[in-house]
């Protein structure tokens, strides 16, 4: 397996007509700063959400009802060695989904946000971190959210209900802050995660007939 680091591509500039060009390296956190330093408003929900832009473009990332693909105008990728730019409308893409080719890899993207007073924004981006601080912080290392939400129930209540609050298989255990949040207890291997996923998804097909999907992408087994 090879993995590729886009740590240095971490241009970030203000463009134009309250634009923003960030590379697929930029932090979240970094990225949200910046835009509410520019007067810019609507990347607030990403103050919250670890990694890189990168990963969160790739995936559709989102929080409290936004995704980062509504603010997107342009995306940046390397398609079979040739850098290609897509305008929002030729992108396929969903909830914590966006279409990329096999072996397409985001290098970044042009945001188009909104002109509004710095103190408002940093109100909504202070609401945020606030409302991931008391849900969120599990307190041991995980990936964030291991399931995407079915349409009829928050993936956490269907795990809460299942019983999995605080369930442990070898070094993973379904945290017992935030039940879908997986997190290590110490020397876990992607086996018990993906064991204890696979247990949690079919409890929970068992009682109430809804599959489960996950949210990680998931490289490797051991």
């Amino acid at each position: 397996m090879v993995a590729i680091s886009l740590e240095d591509f971490s241009h970030l500039e203000y463009t134009c007509s309250n634009c923003i060009r960030a590379g697929a390296g930029v932090d979240n956190r970094i990225l949200s700063a910046f835009a509410t330093e520019s007067g810019l408003g609507g990347l607030e929900f990403l103050t919250g959400i670890p990694g890189k832009l990168g990963g969160a473009l790739a995936m559709n990332a989102g929080a409290g009802g936004h995704a980062i693909m509504d603010r997107v105008e342009e995306i940046v990728s390397l398609v079979h060695g040739a850098i290609t730019k897509k305008r929002k409308d030729q992108c396929e893409f969903g909830y914590r989904f966006l279409k990329l080719d096999p072996g397409e890899i985001v290098l970044g993207a042009l945001f188009r946000l909104e002109s509004e007073e710095k103190s408002l924004i940093s109100q909504r981006v202070e609401a945020f971190l606030a409302h991931r601080k008391s849900t969120q912080q599990v307190g041991f290392p995980n990936a964030g959210s291991f399931f995407k939400n079915p349409p009829e129930k928050p993936a956490w209540r269907l795990i809460d209900e299942a019983g999995f609050r605080g369930y442990r298989m070898g070094g993973a255990q379904v945290s017992e802050v935030h039940t879908n949040f997986l997190v290590n207890r110490g020397g876990a291997k992607a086996s018990d995660f993906l064991r204890l996923g696979e247990l949690i998804k079919s409890r929970v097909r068992e009682m109430t007939g809804i599959t489960l999907e996950e949210e990680v992408k998931i490289s490797g087994t051991d």
